[in-house]
């Protein structure tokens, strides 16, 4: 059903006011090939800030340093050629992981085995609220934010095998 939702949304064009740090290479360089790869990471290394503000409404300004999603950012780069559909099914593909991370989650942490018919579609339909809800729909159709959507797979994998050796 998720997939459903969503597949409308892999042949969208890249969207000019947040998807153009990919297309326009605004963080790195689009590498070309795997040496040009290196050699843009020995060369920008793994130090790569990028400044927030919004000087129109305050002087205060934040550093942000990710360097592992700079370097992941520019390896989908190189696989995908600027390739919109196939940034947006990277970016869907971690959100059905995730919706079936959560939807195991719930399952255990309801112990949906031991409840009536009626509560045992309870993590099912939570799961489909969480997959749909708008909160999360900004990670799946932005394709700058599939480092959100990647760290949300080892989130819910951490708290899924706690949940299973407790």
């Amino acid at each position: 059903f998720v997939l459903l939702i969503f597949i409308p949304t892999l042949n969208r064009p890249w969207l000019t006011y947040d998807e153009r740090i990919i297309y326009d290479g605004l963080y790195t360089p689009v590498p070309k090939s795997l040496g040009n790869f290196f050699e843009i990471l020995g060369n920008f290394g793994l130090t790569l800030n990028t400044i927030s503000s919004n000087s129109l409404y305050s002087s205060i300004y934040l550093i942000r340093s990710c360097p592992l999603g700079s370097a992941m950012l520019m390896f989908f780069e190189l696989l995908f050629k600027n390739n919109s559909v196939l940034f947006h099914l990277l970016n869907l593909f971690f959100h059905i992981l995730n919706t079936i991370l959560v939807f195991f989650i719930l399952n255990i942490s309801l112990e949906t085995a031991k409840l009536d018919n009626f509560k045992r579609f309870l993590p099912p339909i939570l799961t489909l609220i969480w997959a749909v809800h708008p909160v999360i729909i900004e990670s799946v159709l932005l394709s700058t934010n599939f480092g959100a959507s990647l760290s949300y797979i080892f989130f819910f994998g951490f708290i899924l095998d706690f949940l299973i050796n407790k």
